[in-house]
């Protein structure tokens, strides 16, 4: 064993006393620059110098504080109060540190700070780390400074004292006072230090004091009467100060050069040691390795070099060290050649496999040197590739026990806690490995980075894979993690460029080319994804991630045939959890490609396993209803109950089944959203365990659905030559119409099967309408609907704006099972009343939604300029309205506001200027760790729906009117033009009147789709899909005046946030009407036939959804 021990240098007591205020200037610097680890280091030394360096003891527990190391914090607080019970700076950090730990002891923290409020003598000392905490210790020191002011018998003298030790007490970040020099302080005052933040902007060294002496008080009182005398000789004491200074000068030197004399002498000792050393290593890794039995008998003819006579008590027994400089010198005395030679096998042991060998050697030597901390370092090693990781645990404890300074046992002790999921206490552990880490070991970083990751604290995870490559460059699996942290930030074209870093290393890394393709999924980029899915399966065919991610693009694209295929082989291989299936390759979708690693992993690679797998077979299930292979669906759902009985397939099951039962039946007879029940619903779109619905069916009125009826075949998949020529016609019609849905924004794939859904969509409410244009009279029986197949009422009634949006969300429901599209007053009595609605995210967690993104700017400007209005008692002064205007971020804002919040949009009616309806809710809350989600809720309260529907009636009634009106003027012109010889020129010139106002008329109708579309898109009354099903309904009711919109909207342009985030109808349609007008063509909807006959059953709207792939 290779003795690492300094060498041992005698210091004067100036020498040290120099060293103690370099280190201290040192660690406030670190501090100030916010280095706490290099700080903890300097302090440490301090500590080493002094143990009872009250100072230093409290600067460490801050630092342990702002490393989030809490229970070293605590630990180095009840240290300190040990020494100093009413250390005011120690009771109030440990009350910060224990509420940061779960289930802490309220009481206790209660007491702690009531200790910290009675305390004397300590100014106006807070702890503030500008963290959720720091309110209650600022309020138990104003109580402080209140008994302080108690109990002083002069005001005026108190007030002064006060100001001169704030003054003297404060060194700030950029310069150090003469009069608070840390080596005064402590030399004439015996100070206690503690690092901390004060309530300004700048980090401070506040300074607390133990109550003075008497005759300190009376000299502080005497201080401004002093006599010529006592000055003179106050002058006299100064110059022999200054000789004894210059004789302290001179003796240092001389001690430097002696140390200097001593180190030499111990390099040529030490490097002569090191070579021997190397050279009985070399021999014994030349040599075969001994077999255990070999070991054992060696060890008990040759003896270990360390046995003691049990009486020889006094000068033989070998007990804990309490000093680094005893724990060197016991190190080395156990090095002899014998114990690094067992030691050395044992290590041989464990890179070989042989474990369980390894352990028994390692325990052998432990029995008669158990204070070696390698041993339990490869024990313990030993254990955790066992599995054994209690065992392992323990074994790293002891190993940090005898050497609370060994990086490399708190690193394997983090590993193993990871592998047990104690993830707060691992982080801890790699921590302190960083802090005690002296040699850049780098898979302390990438280990704490994949624990970070994994907790989803993905800003702290990519700078410790930074820090890698810093110290590794080719590390390629620090690249590909920053690459991953940086997509699920929403940063994917950054992403992207760290994924080719590690591609630069390795040209083959099939984890790299997936997670390449995943980055273009995200930007809404299909070839350059598919590309990249399809190298990492050429490089590694069976790669169960890109089989995964592969699949979703395709699915995700309406391309469910190829993702049945990726996902076919995919549930082949490991399906049954199988032999090829690998924890660190096989990842859910939303965790994209890790590429293994190195050190530690999550400690649940089985686990993140199956859910894999059981993510791919519910998406397989989900694809094959969409197709109509009803029965493979059912069988997938039961495969993934029979796992896991409380999964929320259970519904898609029962939704699957009853679609089945229906496949058949026309849909003139029937609503889904009536015949589903209703909770159901609810407990879908919540993601509520199934067994709150059958545990309570009779009261819910819930009935399983019965089992396939073998009458009813599944749909076949048909070519589209099968289609009649109509059906064709009507096809070819609906896929030119619905690439107009696709927004041009990043984030949005292109999906055939979604725009197919909204062409078919668009023509059947253009067909309805048209029908109700043509009789030109609401009272007639064309505008009366006998209740059957709509979502607003079973009787009959006039058909309305709601029977119009039923259409689109007919065809969403069958195109996308897996989207719960649902009208919110028909989901559950309770959900209804409570508000349950729409929720789209702009930030979740620390992630940047790549497609929503954009909005944010907007929308937070329009939260901050809300705030006073709504939240006046949280905004109460011109301070709070400063830091308000200047808060650019979400940590800026909460950090001002101190709790979730939210701010409603207003949304102005259209037919009655005094009237404010709600919008959408712009909502901020914080998410741990270390995140925040800020997203728009829209509640679908009865109150909201009363006022939107009355809002809706009244437009769609204006809008029935003006469209009469030109229908009117459209048939007496195409009369005219029928009769046109005839035409006299005094005709001419009223057929031109007539298209002037038939423009006007347009241009008015026009205006009142797009109120339409406003308030729909401000309403938001579906579950999920009332973005796009407001599009397809604005689509249809132009189309219906023989007019379809030709030009795409524009590049990254939103209409539905366009009217989300406007609180007028002129606001929104200004920035429509620049693109849409322009749009409007001519088109004659009468030679197309009609949709809902032609496609009048559930299984003829799959069969045809079902060829959206193809031309």
């Amino acid at each position: 064993m290779i003795n690492n021990s300094p060498p041992i240098i005698i210091k004067s007591e100036n020498t040290t006393l120099n060293n103690i205020y370099q280190y201290q200037i040192l660690s406030i610097e670190y501090y100030n620059n916010e280095k706490y680890v290099e700080c903890m280091k300097t302090l440490n030394k301090l500590i080493e110098l002094n143990t009872n360096d009250i100072i230093a003891l409290c600067n460490r527990a801050t630092c342990n504080y702002k490393l989030e190391l809490y229970k070293h914090c605590i630990k180095d607080c009840e240290i300190i109060l040990c020494k100093e019970p009413n250390n005011k700076i120690a009771l109030l950090r440990k009350a910060k540190a224990l509420k940061q730990l779960s289930n802490y002891d309220i009481e206790l923290v209660n007491s702690l700070r009531k200790k910290a409020n009675n305390s004397w003598g300590y100014l106006s000392v807070t702890i503030d780390d500008n963290d959720e905490y720091d309110e209650d210790n600022n309020n138990n020191n104003n109580n402080n400074n209140n008994n302080n002011n108690n109990n002083n018998n002069n005001n005026n003298n108190n007030n002064n004292n006060n100001n001169n030790n704030n003054n003297n007490n404060t060194i700030n970040n950029n310069t150090i006072n003469n009069n608070s020099n840390i080596k005064n302080n402590n030399e004439i005052y015996n100070k206690n230090v503690s690092v901390s933040s004060p309530k300004t902007s700048t980090s401070s060294i506040y300074i607390s004091t133990s109550p003075p002496s008497l005759s300190q008080q009376q000299s502080q009182q005497q201080f401004h009467t002093m006599t010529i005398r006592e000055q003179q000789q106050q002058q006299q004491q100064q110059q022999q100060q200054q000789q004894q200074q210059q004789q302290q000068q001179q003796q240092q030197q001389q001690q430097q050069f002696l140390q200097e004399q001593q180190m030499l002498i111990y390099q040529e000792q030490q490097q002569q040691f090191l070579q021997e050393q190397q050279e009985m290593i070399d021999d014994l890794l030349s040599s075969p390795p001994l077999s255990l039995s070999e070991i054992h008998q060696k060890h008990q003819i040759q003896g270990d070099g360390n046995n003691y006579e049990e009486d020889d008590e006094e000068e033989g027994i070998i007990v804990k060290s309490d000093s680094m400089e005893e724990l060197n010198k016991l190190l080395e005395q156990l090095s002899t050649e014998n114990i690094a030679t067992l030691i050395s096998q044992g290590n041989t042991f464990v890179n070989a496999g042989q474990y369980e060998e390894a352990i028994e050697l390692f325990t052998m030597i432990i029995d008669n040197n158990p204070l070696v901390p390698s041993l339990y370092l490869g024990r313990g090693t030993s254990n955790a590739f066992l599995g054994q990781l209690n065992e392992a645990i323990d074994d790293f404890s002891r190993a940090i026990e005898l050497d609370n300074t060994s990086s490399d046992a708190y690193k394997r002790r983090g590993q193993s806690k990871v592998a047990k999921s104690m993830e707060q206490e691992a982080l801890e552990d790699f921590n302190q490995a960083v802090v005690f880490d002296k040699e850049d070991d780098y898979d302390i970083y990438y280990n704490r980075g994949l624990l970070h990751y994994q907790m989803r604290n993905y800003e702290r995870a990519l700078k410790d894979f930074k820090k890698v490559t810093s110290i590794e460059p080719s590390h390629k699996l620090a690249w590909n993690r920053i690459g991953l942290c940086l997509n699920v930030n929403g940063y994917p074209m950054e992403a992207y460029q760290a994924f080719m870093e590690a591609l630069k290393i390795d040209p083959y890394f099939e984890a790299s080319h997936t997670n390449i393709g995943q980055c273009w999924k995200d930007l809404g980029k299909f070839y350059p994804s598919y590309q990249s899915f399809t190298k990492a399966l050429e490089i590694c065919p069976n790669y169960s991630n890109a089989l995964h991610l592969r699949g979703l693009l395709f699915f995700n694209s309406g391309r469910h045939l190829d993702a049945i295929k990726d996902w076919n082989l995919f549930l082949k291989l490991y399906g049954s959890g199988g032999a090829n299936s690998s924890g660190s390759n096989i990842k859910t979708g939303n965790h994209y490609s890790s590429g293994g690693g190195s050190g530690s992993g999550s400690g649940s690679g089985s686990s993140e396993e199956l859910s894999s797998i059981i993510d791919v077979r519910q998406f397989r299930g989900i694809v094959n209803q969409s197709i109509g292979s009803f029965r493979k669906a059912v069988s997938d759902y039961d495969q993934i109950l029979q796992t896991n009985p409380l999964h929320n397939c259970f519904y898609q099951r029962e939704i699957a089944l009853w679609t089945h039962h229906h496949l058949n039946t026309s849909l003139s007879t029937f609503n889904i959203d009536r015949f589903i029940n209703c909770y159901l619903k609810t407990f879908q779109c919540q993601r509520i365990p199934s067994t709150s619905l059958t545990c309570n069916s009779i009261s819910l009125g819930f009935q399983l659905q019965s089992g396939f009826n073998q009458s009813i075949g599944d749909i076949e998949i048909c070519n589209i030559d099968q289609l009649n020529s109509e059906q064709l016609s009507l096809f070819k019609e609906a896929k030119r119409i619905g690439e107009m849905l696709q927004y041009n924004c990043d984030g949005f794939l292109t999906n055939s099967r979604q725009k197919l859904q909204c062409g078919l969509s668009v023509i059947e409410m253009a067909q309805t309408l048209k029908k109700l244009w043509l009789s030109g009279n609401k009272k007639s029986n064309v505008f009366q609907l006998d209740g059957k197949s709509s979502s607003i009422s079973t009787k009959k009634h006039t058909f309305g704006w709601r029977d119009l949006y039923d259409i689109g969300v007919k065809w969403r429901q069958i195109s996308e099972p897996n989207d719960p599209v649902w009208w919110g007053d028909l989901l559950s009595p309770e959900q209804f009343k409570e508000g349950f609605g729409s929720h789209t995210p702009i930030i979740t967690g620390q992630c940047k939604v790549v497609r929503y993104y954009p909005m944010f700017e907007k929308s937070f400007e329009i939260m901050k300029l809300l705030l006073p209005i709504q939240h006046p008692s949280l905004i109460s002064n011109q301070s709070i309205l400063d830091q308000l205007e200047s808060a650019t971020t979400c940590k800026d804002l909460y950090k001002l506001m101190k709790k979730d919040f939210f701010v409603v949009t207003p949304c102005y009616s259209r037919s009655n200027e005094n009237k404010v309806m709600e919008g959408t809710r712009l909502t901020l809350q914080y998410i741990h760790p270390e995140g925040y989600e800020f997203a728009i809720r829209t509640p679908s309260t009865p109150y909201r729906w009363e006022q939107y529907s009355q809002e809706l009636d009244i437009i769609w009634d204006q809008l029935i009117d003006k469209v009469f009106i030109y229908q009117n003027i459209i048939n007496s012109k195409e009369d005219q033009i029928d009769n046109s010889e005839s035409f006299e020129p005094s005709e001419l010139s009223e057929s031109s009147e007539s298209s002037n106002q038939e423009s006007i008329l347009l241009d008015e109708i026009s205006e009142l789709i797009l109120c339409l579309s406003f308030y729909w898109y401000n309403f938001m009354p579906l579950s999920r899909g009332s973005a796009a099903l407001g599009f397809t309904t604005l689509l249809g009711l132009f189309l219906s005046l023989d007019i379809a919109i030709t030009s795409p909207i524009p590049k990254n342009q939103q209409p539905d946030w366009e009217a989300i985030l406007r609180p007028t109808t002129t606001s929104f349609i200004s920035v429509i009407k620049p693109w849409l007008y322009p749009a409007r063509s001519k088109f004659n909807l009468q030679t197309t036939s009609l949709v809902s006959s032609q496609f009048n059953t559930i299984k003829k709207m799959i069969q045809v959804l079902n060829n959206s792939n193809q031309d």
